[in-house]
């Protein structure tokens, strides 16, 4: 009546083990891949520039500066005379959530530099607008 069980193969073993650990290591591999797309999001700047700016400035630096106080960006867009936008520029910051101060200095040769100062909150992937000055 009581007939004894054959033991499992090898393979079969094996494959009872490891298939729970491979179902874990793929969740986990799906929620790490989740969360670095999650971590930064995709800020796109229209930045106006209005007739107030100097007409002979040649460079605009854009400093993003977290809650911390730290600089977490450093653009710098230079210009020549003949090669100035004449009435916008996009950047592309990627950016954690959370609020940030944009800080443009406006530079020219004929006049001390214009400091501007501009707030951010970043919940998610936006377009934002800004006028300078």
């Amino acid at each position: 009546m009581n007939e004894p069980l054959e033991p499992m193969p090898l393979k079969t073993r094996l494959i009872r083990r490891l298939l729970p650990l491979a179902i874990l290591a793929s969740a986990a591999a799906l929620v790490v891949i989740q969360m670095t797309q999650a971590v930064t999001q995709d800020v796109d700047l229209q930045i106006e520039l209005s007739p107030g700016l100097p007409l002979d400035f040649s460079l605009i630096e854009l400093q993003v500066i977290d809650e911390q106080e730290q600089v977490v960006s450093l653009t710098q867009f230079r210009f020549d005379q003949s090669h100035r936008p004449e009435k916008e520029l996009t950047h592309t910051l990627k950016l954690t959530r959370g609020s940030y101060q944009l800080v443009f200095k406006v530079s020219s040769t004929e006049a001390p530099p214009l400091v501007i100062r501009r707030r951010l909150l970043v919940e998610g992937d936006a377009l934002t607008r800004f006028r300078l000055p």
